[in-house]
């Protein structure tokens, strides 16, 4: 594992980028773990599914052991039928995380089928404007005065289908990389 950290360190120094995105697979293993400890800030991403929830409370226990600085939850896919208000509240005591936002399920976004970036060709959707929410919310966290140092801020997103519209999203910097496990 000292390699792909290495190579971590590396890719930030090299593009000399302003954010490190880190897209891995759910569920817990040898990337996964190292991805958290390296991560200020550690963004879980959780659906409204009862394997989800089971799962989800798996990470943020490690997360809390692994003494990550800062972690969010993202709700995704919503069916719009579900008061969010109440989801939200019931996700933030449950884990004891804070809910960054609850994204519905996006009919649009899905027809997009992977075509292209749903934020830029939408940016006044009611979507996008979420996304935009989470943006501002997380590099609120990453400014070095938040995090008490002057490295280079780090981010872990788990889950593919919030990195398929952020990716390139204008808001997240100019400079930015994202690394697949």
């Amino acid at each position: 594992m000292g390699l792909l950290t290495e190579g971590m360190y590396e890719l930030i120094d090299r593009l000399k980028l302003d954010y490190l995105f880190i897209d891995t697979h759910p569920g817990l293993n040898q990337e996964t773990l190292l991805s958290i400890t390296m991560s200020d800030v550690l963004v879980l991403i959780l659906r409204p599914d009862q394997q989800d929830y089971q799962g989800t409370a798996v990470t943020v226990d490690v997360a809390r052991r692994l003494e990550v600085p800062n972690l969010l939850m993202i709700v995704n896919k919503v069916p719009r039928i579900f008061d969010i208000a109440h989801l939200k509240t019931r996700v933030e005591q449950t884990y004891s995380v804070d809910v960054v936002e609850v994204l519905p399920h996006c009919d649009e976004m899905m027809l997009l089928a992977s075509s292209g970036i749903f934020s830029i060709k939408f940016p006044h959707h009611p979507f996008s404007q979420l996304i935009e929410h989470i943006v501002q919310q997380i590099r609120e966290l990453l400014t070095p005065e938040h995090l008490g140092n002057p490295q280079r801020p780090r981010l872990e997103i788990r889950d593919r289908s919030l990195h398929r519209s952020t990716k390139k999203h204008p808001l997240l910097s100019q400079h930015l990389a994202i690394q697949l496990f």
